[in-house]
């Protein structure tokens, strides 16, 4: 069972404040304020090398970042992360 799933989905983008949308194999959610938009995809589960796991790429206008094999999550509402 992939780690994301469409309640984890919600519950991230309800911190986030941010709208999401079901793509083909990922989830895309994006992320808006006055002064910057940051993209976070979200792939369940993606071939890694021989293994299969959870891939979470970021874009955002001066960077590119991927967290590869995340195994989970810590939701903070106060702080409006993820």
């Amino acid at each position: 069972m992939a780690l994301f799933g469409l309640k984890d989905i919600k519950k991230i983008s309800a911190c986030l404040g941010s709208t999401w949308a079901k793509e083909k194999d990922q989830y895309r959610l994006k992320i808006e304020s006055e002064k910057r938009t940051l993209i976070l995809e979200i792939y369940p589960s993606v071939k890694l090398g021989k293994k299969e796991g959870s891939l979470l790429v970021v874009y955002t206008p001066n960077s590119h970042l991927q967290l590869h094999n995340c195994s989970g999550y810590v939701i903070s509402e106060e702080l409006g992360e993820v």
